[in-house]
This record gives structure tokens, C-alpha cells and sequence, in this order.
């Protein structure tokens, strides 16, 4: 048995099943699952599946409501250097946020860096990353792993930074 998230309106209002959660274990004893939610806000079925009949016995409407979800650098992020991105969004499990460099293959962009929220500190939430070798614009996107979509992006600028070596012109040979 399961339990489907279904968005009725997909698929030219023939419904289509998002997430579901197979009921094993400890889920049939306490009665009680979690799934993940839709990105979108919007109404939504919540389906009881029987695997062993193959039909749903119970469902439910469901109102999922917006959550907000943005992205935000303090200060300027120069080449190569450690810069901590602020979020705001649904912190679930596996979301991250990724660097995006957006003219990279032909313009189709190319992600360059990701940093998992629960790496980061979940509480402040926050996450370090680490700013691309070259100078240039490029973007910063949250990701709705249990969605595959993204939710927020914010373009940010990198810019240059001053990059020297002082050594001596001659050295004695290690030993």
C-alpha cells in the first residue's frame, strides 16, 4: 500500500502523481507518513493506494500554500574566494543551492559549484561557497531536490581580485 500526492490539474486536468510513500514498517503501526510537498502552492489529492486490490480506497484535498524561498550575498564576492550566501526557503532534505555559470555550453549554463543545506548551518541559514576562478556574472539558484525544479535565483557579479607571488629569485636546494 502507498500513499500518492496527485496534482489533479496536470496532464490536461488528468492528474498526475508527484511524490508517494510506500506504507512499510513503522508507517502502518503509527498511522502516519511524510511526503514531500509540491513546490507550487495550489490544491492538491492526497490518494490511499491498495497494492493488493490496485485501486485508491480513500482520498483527500489537500491547500498547499506559498512558501517563500529567496536567495541574498552580502558585500562584493571577488575570484576565488569563500563568499556565504543567505536562503530562505523549505530546507528540505537533499535542497541545495547551486552556482551557476549561465553562458557556459553554448548558453545553456553549467553548474559549477553546489552546497547542500544541511552542510550548511541549517539554523542561520547560511551556506559557504566558494566564488568561480574568473571573473563574470553568474547565478545562484535554490534547488528543490524532492521537486527537481528550482525555486529562487539571484544573479550575482564576481569580480576581480588582485593575484601575486613574491619569492626570492634564487633558493638553496632542499636537502
Amino acid at each position: 500500500d502507498a500513499i500518492y500526492l496527485i496534482d489533479p490539474a496536470a496532464d490536461a486536468g488528468r492528474g498526475k502523481r508527484l511524490q508517494d510513500v510506500r506504507l512499510v514498517h513503522g508507517a502502518v503501526d503509527n498511522r502516519r507518513v511524510t511526503i514531500p510537498g509540491p513546490a507550487k502552492a495550489g490544491t492538491y489529492e492526497l490518494h490511499y493506494w491498495n497494492a493488493a486490490n490496485r485501486l485508491v480506497l480513500a482520498t483527500a484535498q489537500i491547500e498547499v500554500a506559498e512558501t517563500p524561498t529567496s536567495l541574498a550575498v552580502d558585500g562584493a564576492i571577488t575570484v576565488a574566494r569563500e563568499f556565504v550566501v543567505a536562503w530562505d526557503g523549505p530546507g528540505a532534505r537533499n535542497d541545495a543551492i547551486h552556482l551557476i555559470d549561465p553562458a557556459a555550453d553554448g548558453g545553456r549554463g553549467k553548474r559549477l559549484q553546489d552546497a547542500r543545506l544541511v552542510n550548511g548551518n541549517m539554523d542561520a541559514q547560511i551556506v559557504r561557497m566558494p566564488a568561480p576562478g574568473k571573473a563574470g556574472t553568474y547565478q545562484l539558484r535554490y534547488w528543490s531536490a524532492s521537486n527537481r525544479i528550482y525555486l529562487a535565483e539571484l544573479d550575482i557579479d564576481v569580480g576581480e581580485t588582485a593575484v601575486s607571488l613574491d619569492a626570492p629569485e634564487t633558493v638553496g636546494a632542499a636537502k
